[in-house]
């Protein structure tokens, strides 16, 4: 295999890009970082290093890695959402809060499924969408 076409955009990770999320939710479009942006990374070492040593050493329980995982897609993943409506239909204008809200509700898994997918393919040039062409 050639080196060249395991090769991501490292830049479209760190800065991010519109990645269509059609297949979880249709309409639906999210401007996300990669996973492992070196914000992510950051953050997931300082709210790691906050939990007790001992919950670290024998692992730390679902629901303080559940909160954990909310907190950085959140805050250092998705930058921006279009397609989602509140229940009268209105637009949904994005925010960190927001985002952390419902990414933390077990209700919206799909929507944070579909966050961690877009997330893992950001880098990827044939699946995420160009900003030329998110704006048609």
């Amino acid at each position: 295999m050639k080196l060249s076409e395991i090769a991501v955009n490292a830049e479209a990770i760190e800065t991010g890009r519109w990645v269509s999320v059609g297949q979880f939710l249709p309409g639906v479009r999210l401007k996300v970082r990669g996973a492992d942006n070196t914000d992510c990374r950051r953050l997931r070492n300082k709210l790691i290093a906050e939990v007790p040593r001992a919950e670290r050493i024998k692992g730390l329980d679902t629901k303080t890695s559940d909160a954990i995982n909310a907190r950085l897609l959140a805050e250092t993943v998705v930058v921006d959402w279009s397609g989602l409506e509140d229940d009268d239909g209105a637009p949904l204008p994005f925010s960190k809060g927001r985002a952390l809200e419902i990414l933390s509700n077990p209700s919206f898994v799909v929507l944070k499924n579909a966050v961690e997918w877009a997330a893992a393919v950001v880098g990827e040039d044939d699946l995420a969408e160009t900003e030329d062409a998110s704006k048609n």
